[in-house]
C-alpha cells in the first residue's frame, strides 16, 4: 500500500503537473492585477504598456511549454524507432 502512495505522490509532484499549477497561479495573479489597476485608473499609457508586457510574457510562456512538449515527443520517437529497428534486425 505503501508503494502506491509514493507512487501517487511522484506523479503529483510531475514537470507537467507543477508547470500548469504554476501557469494557473501565474494567470490568476495577472488578472487579479489587471482588475485593481483598473479600479485605479492609472494613465492609458501604463496600463497599454502593462497589458502589452503580459502579452508577450504569456505568448514566451506559451512558446517555452510547447518546445519542451516537441522535445519530448522526439524523444518518444527516437525511442520507439529504435525499439522497432531492434525488434526486425
Amino acid at each position: 500500500m505503501k508503494f502506491f502512495e509514493n507512487k501517487i505522490a511522484a506523479e503529483l509532484y510531475t514537470y507537467d503537473v507543477i508547470l500548469s499549477l504554476l501557469d494557473i497561479i501565474i494567470r490568476i495573479t495577472v488578472i487579479s492585477l489587471v482588475l485593481y489597476l483598473t479600479l485605479l485608473k492609472v494613465s492609458q499609457s501604463f496600463f497599454r504598456a502593462f497589458t502589452l508586457n503580459l502579452i508577450v510574457l504569456f505568448i514566451a510562456d506559451d512558446v517555452v511549454i510547447i518546445a519542451t512538449d516537441v522535445y519530448y515527443i522526439q524523444l518518444l520517437y527516437t525511442e520507439i524507432d529504435s525499439y522497432i529497428w531492434f525488434v526486425f534486425e
